[in-house]
């Protein structure tokens, strides 16, 4: 078992534990008569080791720089021009790069040191929004040059990724792996919820320009702090091949394992079927329900407080029993009920929460989805599993977007929701209610 070094990570426990629940402190002393100090939650102990303190709180600011970047972007192309498909395009921009290199990304973080791939990662992010911000100031930005720099980063949070999530095994205890992964979607809840507020206020105090320079500051602050993580050393791999090889393993891998072929699968459903949602829901409140911008942002934000909640709470539970069957039933039940809901409630108060509680369930499913993941995964391949799943989950949404398209030119947006709730409860049934999943 693991114990925990001076920078408080873990290492390879020396001698054997007595007490197999037990965390020992680095300068805990035997004393047999002494009485036992109150117990640290799970969260608390995992939030006092320095490394992973210092990179919670820097992935956290990386979320909060992409989440908060998709609005602003938005807002900047709008300010450029009145060509209505340049919106799309710089989406497209911002969100291909990580269907092109997740995979590679993985790769690279199983043969370099994941965190200067981050903190270079971050500095790239940096530059390319402190020249973007130029552009405006000087007032030569155009959208060429907004896709231009929304491609870089999109491209550089694509390559950070996988090394971002494949750390956290690294640097809590490995009875403390579903609270490392909760923390971790809690920070990207927190950017969830909060990225257009702080984007739209930025934009109304500095202008659009000082939001830029805003958030590569930011991308710099959580360089900085990632530079000071500390990883235990890694066994240096005999075998050199070249990154096409090592990715065709990685993926060997990932898909011929149980659970992780699963597991892979769960990401790639769930992905989707958000994917509907944030299609189609808008058009739905506006449409149907009568609503304007202001409650579909609430709807939205109902979503995130509900994944928020979840997180935290299996973040701070010693252990869960019966994982599979928290993965199946949730997962199964109401990922695509819940949207099946939302296309056929006529009233907002019961989609706000359908929302919420779908945001409740999700949170379960994604935790223990990236647990059973990182659990089940050597370190020599985490970085590979993680761009597989990266993958998964980005490869999902054009798919969504294709089926949102052709379902709601047939059926209108609320009848495409119900319709593709319908698929999803079916698909997220045949991957769950297997051994494989039940037994994780």
């Amino acid at each position: 078992m693991a114990e925990i070094d001076a920078d408080g990570r873990p290492g390879v426990a020396a001698t054997p534990v007595a007490a197999p629940d037990a965390v020992a402190a680095p300068d805990a002393v035997a004393a047999p008569d002494a009485v036992a100090a109150p117990r640290r939650s799970p969260v608390r102990e995992v939030l006092a080791l320095p490394s992973f303190r210092r990179y919670w709180i820097s992935q956290l600011l990386i979320a909060l720089v992409n989440g908060t970047l998709r609005f602003v972007l938005v807002w900047l192309v709008l300010d450029v021009t009145e060509w209505t498909p340049a919106v799309g395009l710089v989406g497209l921009a911002l969100g291909v790069p990580a269907l092109v290199v997740s995979l590679p990304a993985g790769a690279l973080s199983d043969r370099l040191d994941r965190i200067r791939l981050v903190v270079v990662g971050a500095g790239v992010t940096a530059v390319a929004l402190a020249a973007l911000a130029v552009a405006v100031w000087t007032e030569v930005a155009s959208p060429v040059t907004v896709a231009v720099a929304a491609a870089v980063v999109g491209t550089s949070i694509g390559m950070i990724t996988p090394a971002l999530q494949a750390v956290v095994p690294a640097l809590v205890p490995p009875h403390r792996i579903m609270t490392g992964v909760g923390l971790q979607g809690m920070g990207m809840n927190i950017a969830m919820l909060t990225g257009s507020v702080l984007g739209g206020g930025a934009i109304a105090l500095v202008g659009t320009g000082g939001a830029l320079a805003l958030l590569a500051a930011i991308a710099v602050i959580a360089a900085i702090g990632l530079a000071g993580v500390r990883l235990p050393e890694r066994t240096a791999t005999t075998v050199r091949r070249r990154v096409v090889a090592d990715i065709a393993d990685g993926v060997r891998f990932a898909v011929g394992r149980e659970p992780l072929r699963s597991m892979l699968l769960v990401g790639f459903v769930a992905s989707g079927s958000w994917g509907v949602v944030q299609l189609l829901l808008p058009d739905v409140v506006k449409s149907d329900l009568g609503q304007g911008a202001f409650t579909t942002s609430l709807m939205f934000g109902a979503l995130g407080a509900g994944m928020l909640v979840t997180t935290i709470t299996l973040a701070n539970r010693d252990s869960l029993a019966r994982r599979g069957w928290w993965i199946t039933v949730p997962f199964s039940g109401f990922s695509g009920t819940m949207v099946i809901v939302m296309g056929w409630s006529p009233i907002h108060a019961v989609t706000f929460a359908a929302m919420l509680w779908w945001g409740l369930s999700g949170g379960v499913v994604m935790t223990l989805q990236r647990t059973v993941l990182q659990e089940s995964t050597p370190d020599e391949y985490m970085g590979r599993v993680m761009g597989a799943n990266a993958l998964a989950m980005t490869g999902s949404y054009p798919v969504a977007a294709g089926a949102a398209a052709l379902s709601a030119s047939a059926f209108g947006g609320a009848g495409a929701m119900v319709l593709l709730g319908a698929v999803v409860t079916v698909a997220a049934a045949a991957v769950t209610w297997r051994p494989a999943v039940l037994r994780a």
